[in-house]
């Protein structure tokens, strides 16, 4: 596998693939495959992890799906595989969404009837993706958004042919695919949130540069840039995350929940470019 720097961010782990130009977050506590599930695949593999130990390998007649590691899926557990390719795939944009994949059982050549798996392809910065996915049947809607977390969180380097600039297409900024997701709504101090969504966009909807991106909580105005700004709820005024690596058609991060007393408080998203500022709709974190 190619030389990997891992770093802790949380209940996260942000991981970089330094020779595939790739890097990832996962949950802490999930296992990274040490070397590829399919080592005669086609495809190159450039990361793999799960919620279960992974075995590399398969069978013949199921060529190009990791058996062994699905295989060994207790009916709650999860699996992202993430490969490159040659190929035609459609452009990433926006966020992953369940309806991405479509999900199905695994074919007749095993004889497993527990676990869902699907495929999702998609190009980004010029370079062909494959996302290989799988869940148990009993896998929480929480290991879900987990896995949607982690797809969400993929960056690659640009490809040597690819453009400048990012091709991400027309993004509705007010749809639910291309907006930003929190998840969870509902935490308790001390743990862990996933934000992501897509970069900033001009009136045309399309990729626009921005410098930067900030994440705040219980205000309506960055401190950055409004320093006497003023609390919306009782409590302190916080940045949660900061994000510096814009040149991307999207983004994921992770805060700690603050330790601050029990309610409802708005979280906000602010978008840092050449002429000022702009934020998406705000969320709603409620901290138990």
């Amino acid at each position: 596998m190619p030389a990997r720097t891992v770093g802790p961010v949380g209940g996260w782990v942000n991981a970089r693939e330094q020779d595939a130009g790739f890097s990832i977050a996962y949950p802490a506590g999930w296992h990274v495959a040490s070397s590829p599930l399919l080592p005669a695949s086609p495809a190159s593999e450039i990361f793999a992890v799960s919620s279960k130990p992974l075995r590399p390998g398969t069978i013949a007649t199921c060529a190009g799906i990791p058996i062994h590691a699905i295989e060994d899926l207790g009916a709650q557990d999860a699996l992202v595989r993430i490969s490159e390719t040659s190929g035609s795939a459609p452009p990433r944009r926006g966020l992953f969404f369940s309806g991405d994949v479509r999900t199905r059982t695994p074919p007749s050549c095993t004889r497993l009837g527990r676990v869902f798996y699907g495929i999702v392809a998609f190009e980004d910065a010029g370079r062909d993706l494959r996302a290989f996915v799988a869940w148990g049947s009993k896998a929480s809607e929480a290991t879900k958004r987990d896995v949607f977390a982690i797809l969400d969180s993929v960056q690659v380097d640009p490809a040597a042919t690819a453009p400048k600039r990012p091709q991400c297409g027309v993004v509705d900024v007010g749809g639910a695919r291309d907006g930003t997701v929190m998840e969870p709504s509902r935490a308790a101090p001390g743990e862990q949130v996933v934000l992501s969504g897509a970069t900033l966009r001009g009136e045309d909807g399309r990729y626009f540069p921005a410098d930067r991106l900030e994440v705040w909580f219980n205000t309506k105005d960055p401190v950055s840039q409004v320093p006497d700004a003023s609390p919306i709820s009782p409590g302190p005024i916080l940045r949660l995350s900061t994000v510096s690596d814009m040149d991307s058609c999207t983004f994921s991060t992770h805060f700690t929940v603050p330790r601050v007393a029990p309610g409802r408080y708005k979280v906000n998203v602010f978008v840092f470019h050449v002429g000022g500022y702009g934020f998406w709709l705000p969320h709603f974190l409620t901290v138990m």
